[in-house]
């Protein structure tokens, strides 16, 4: 073997590190491919897969209650709805319309925080956003 082949050959197992190390990264520099939402309003955190990305939130369409949203589109996302504290929210899940599409939502209420996560979706994005439902849920962290 000529010395280049063994030099390449010595490199491999550092490269492999490297290369996990790198790998384990999602675009938003977190180890786990998920990110924090983080709005002061809320008196905790949660986490979504790094590719919802933020969604502009819109006052009609959210009747003014959401504070925060990511998602894969406007339309099937996670978002930080604002509840009345004490009062129940709906535990089934509601079937609806924004802008102009069917969209069903379920809800799931902070206790306590008067706050829900609200996960949103059309029918082709349904499984998708059910799994990044449960990962917000069980990742709810107080402050």
């Amino acid at each position: 073997m000529d010395s280049s082949a063994s030099y390449l050959l010595r490199q491999i197992p550092a490269l492999a590190l490297v290369a996990t190390a790198i790998g384990g990264c999602s675009a938003a520099g977190e180890a786990s491919g998920e990110r924090t939402i983080d709005d002061s309003a809320a008196p905790f955190t949660f986490r979504v897969p790094a590719d919802f990305t933020e969604e502009p939130v819109d006052e009609f369409d959210t009747h003014g209650d959401v504070v925060a949203a990511a998602g894969i589109d406007k339309l099937d996302v996670i978002a930080l709805r604002r509840v009345v504290a004490g009062q129940p929210v709906p535990r089934a899940d509601v079937p609806h319309r924004v802008q102009g599409e069917a969209v069903t939502s379920r809800l799931h209420e902070v206790p306590g925080s008067g706050f829900a996560i609200e996960c949103q979706w059309r029918p082709k994005k349904r499984d998708k956003v059910l799994d990044a439902c449960r990962t917000a849920v069980g990742s709810v962290e107080r402050r």
